[in-house]
């Protein structure tokens, strides 16, 4: 009797929750908003997604900016890029916060640390963290990264010497910059002299303002006095932001705010988006960043319209290979470089030449 009862709540439980999960739909504020349909029970539109990654963008374009898809086990989250609301969403840490799967696996990968908790314990721990991480701490831990970046300077120049004259290949030396930074910052960067290698113009003109300040240690007011250098480093963030997306989860109720609005199949116009709690909300931080209404027809071009000082200053970049064999890779969240090979597959690395450059020449 013990073992059937057992039995008829085991088998009760998953039943019950599918249940509880068709009646989160039915009854959900946002189920009158259009998406693609599921192709799979277990992993709805996942599976797609990561064989096709320009599937989000067509969705854009047939759905709009705010539509529902499905995730790993049918659950559905609403996809929006509208920039209301995703300023809405990035400026409410309270109401929206890192799902606990997204917690779970940051905890198990780095620990309890900031990228792994939310609520009061984020902010204790930020506000540890700020006495030794603020801007001012930082502003004084700026001659420490300029004369790294110098002696760094100095390895490639003594490389220069053992090496041949001409153009020299440092397609190997591209996972160096790990050294100098982890993920985002090395990832970035190498999209940055990519970005350069490609717009010989703006590189002249960085390089010209860089050489027109004699010191070799730039203090941060020194960097904060250089318009084109900052607009160079917002514009490959732009473009090749390090995060593609981001996820959030509704912890309560709440009312997202629209820029454009939408209207249902039932014919109404909608300004805001009724936010039930436990809503996964997906952010994509590239499309908002590359959006051809906010940025114009040419978004996709690095353009300055309004990246380490002693690096550009010292050396010129240009592609080693054909620009039409670098394209990006997705790798979990982060955008990397990779080189197609003659065979259509893709390798990680970002190949350039680089050749050591003074006030005087080369």
């Amino acid at each position: 009797m013990l073992l059937t009862a057992t039995l008829i709540l085991l088998l009760s439980y998953p039943v019950l929750l599918a249940l509880r999960h068709v009646w989160r739909e039915w009854t959900s504020p946002l189920r009158l908003l259009p998406g693609p349909p599921s192709s799979s029970l277990i992993f709805g539109n996942f599976k797609d997604m990561l064989r096709d990654s320009s599937l989000p963008s067509q969705w854009r374009s047939q759905y709009g900016r705010n539509f529902l898809f499905r995730s790993l086990f049918a659950r559905v989250e609403l996809h929006t890029s509208d920039v209301k609301a995703v300023a809405h969403i990035v400026t409410s840490s309270a109401i929206y916060q890192k799902p606990p799967s997204s917690l779970n696996y940051a905890r198990d990968l780095l620990g309890n640390g900031l990228l792994a908790i939310e609520g009061e314990e984020h902010r204790r721990q930020r506000q540890i963290m700020n006495t030794a991480f603020s801007a001012t701490q930082i502003r004084d831990l700026t001659e420490v990264f300029i004369e790294r970046a110098a002696q760094l300077r100095e390895v490639w120049n003594s490389q220069v010497a053992y090496q041949p004259k001409g153009v020299i290949d440092m397609a190997a030396q591209i996972p160096t910059f790990l050294l100098a930074g982890q993920e985002t910052t090395s990832t970035v960067l190498c999209w940055a002299l990519y970005a350069l290698s490609l717009n010989p113009c703006v590189q002249n003109k960085l390089r010209s303002d860089l050489l027109g300040h004699s010191t070799e240690n730039p203090t941060m007011d020194d960097l904060n006095a250089l318009p084109y250098l900052e607009c160079v480093v917002r514009e490959t963030l732009r473009l090749y932001p390090s995060v593609m997306y981001n996820q959030r989860m509704a912890m309560q109720d709440d009312v997202l705010p629209l820029a454009a609005p939408y209207v249902d199949p039932r014919g109404r116009e909608h300004q805001s988006l009724l936010v039930p709690k436990g809503q996964i909300i997906h952010v994509p931080i590239y499309a908002v960043n590359t959006d051809p209404e906010i940025w114009g027809d040419n978004a996709l071009e690095f353009l300055i319209k309004a990246v380490l000082f002693a690096l550009i200053r010292a050396f010129k970049f240009t592609p080693a290979i054909p620009k039409e064999r670098i394209v990006p890779q997705a790798l979990m969240i982060t955008h990397r470089p990779a080189v197609v090979g003659v065979d259509g597959s893709q390798v990680s690395g970002l190949p350039l030449v680089v050749r050591a450059y003074t006030a005087e020449g080369y």
